[in-house]
Order: C-alpha cells, then structure tokens, then sequence
C-alpha cells in the first residue's frame, strides 16, 4: 500500500493520475499545449521530497 500524499491522496491509488490523462487526452482542453500537470498528491505544491 502507497504512503498518503500530503494532500491525503495515496500514492497506491491509480484514479488521479488516470482522470488527468483521460482529461488531457479528451477535447475538454483544446489548446492546451506543451503543459506539466502535476499529479502527485500536492508534494510538487508544497516542495517535498519525492522518495
């Protein structure tokens, strides 16, 4: 089991990062280019130390 984010998200839990590639993937966002989006449960946010 995955340790919780520090936005209490776990890290075991695939659904986050799978809605925000179906959501890139869809037409919800057409022009949006060259973006990062951060699925991390808020440790880039808050500049913690991925392990």
């Amino acid at each position: 089991m995955g340790t919780p984010g520090s936005l209490g998200w776990s890290t075991a839990d695939p659904e986050p990062v799978g809605r925000a590639v179906v959501s890139l993937l869809s037409d919800w966002w057409p022009a949006t280019t060259g973006e990062l989006i951060h699925v991390d449960g808020g440790y880039h946010a808050m500049g913690a130390p991925i392990r």
